[in-house]
C-alpha cells in the first residue's frame, strides 16, 4: 500500500506523513525532498530557474539517495548529506521551479522506482501544475493568491501589503499563505491584524 500526501509548501505534509508512517509502521519517503535537492543543486550552480533545459541537465547530474539508518531518512545528494539545507525559502522556491519541468519529473519518478516506488506514473489519475500567473489569468484570483504560490522571503508577514490591497476598498488578506514553515502563530497573527483593520474600517 502507498499513501500519498500532497499540498502547498509549509502546511505540514511531512509532519503528518511521518506521524502516519510511525502509527502504521510504514516506510516514510519524502519525495518532495528530491525536488528540493535538485533545486539546491541548481542554486549551487547559479542556474537560470526559468531555463527548463538547464534545470533538466542539472537534474541529470543528481543522484539522490536516502539514509535509511536514521529517522526520518536523511537526504543524500551525490554522496553528500544535504537534508539540513533543504528547508529554507530558497530551496523551496527552487523546488517549485524544477518540479514544473517534465524532464525533471520523469527523472525523479525513475529514481523513486529505483528506491522501490514502482508504477508511480500508472497510479496518477490526474495531475495539473499551475503557475501563479496562470492562476491569476485562468481563475481570476487577484494577487493575494500568489502568497501561497511564491515561496520566497517576500511572503513574510511584515512584507505583506498591510494585510489588504490599497487599490481596493475593504479587501482584506488573512491566512497561512506566508513564509513557509511559519505555521499557526503567523496564521493567528494574520487573522488578528485583519480583524482589527476590518473593525477600524467599520468603526
Amino acid at each position: 500500500m502507498i499513501i500519498t500526501i500532497d499540498g502547498p509548501a509549509g502546511t505540514g505534509k511531512s509532519t503528518a506523513a511521518r506521524a502516519v508512517a510511525e502509527r502504521l509502521a510504514f516506510d516514510f519517503l519524502d519525495t518532495g525532498a528530491m525536488y528540493r535537492a535538485v533545486g539546491f543543486a541548481a542554486l549551487r550552480r547559479n542556474a537560470d530557474m526559468n531555463d527548463a533545459r538547464e534545470l533538466a541537465y542539472i537534474a541529470g547530474l543528481c543522484k539522490i539517495e536516502f539514509d535509511w539508518t536514521i529517522y526520518p531518512p536523511g537526504v543524500v545528494l551525490n554522496g553528500e548529506r544535504v537534508d539540513h539545507r533543504l528547508r529554507g525559502a530558497e530551496p523551496t522556491s527552487a523546488a517549485s521551479h524544477v518540479a514544473r519541468v517534465p524532464a525533471v519529473r520523469d527523472m525523479m519518478v525513475e529514481q523513486q522506482r529505483r528506491i522501490g516506488l514502482k508504477d508511480v506514473e500508472r497510479r496518477i489519475r490526474f495531475e495539473r501544475i499551475v503557475t501563479p500567473l496562470e492562476w491569476e489569468r485562468e481563475v481570476g484570483i487577484y494577487r493575494g493568491a500568489t502568497f501561497n504560490l511564491a515561496h520566497n522571503l517576500g511572503q513574510m508577514l511584515h512584507l505583506r501589503p498591510q494585510n489588504r490591497f490599497e487599490e481596493f476598498n475593504r479587501m482584506y488578506l488573512v491566512g497561512g499563505g506566508t513564509h513557509p514553515g511559519s505555521g499557526l502563530p503567523v496564521i493567528f497573527e494574520s487573522a488578528r491584524i485583519s480583524s482589527r483593520l476590518l473593525l477600524e474600517d467599520l468603526s
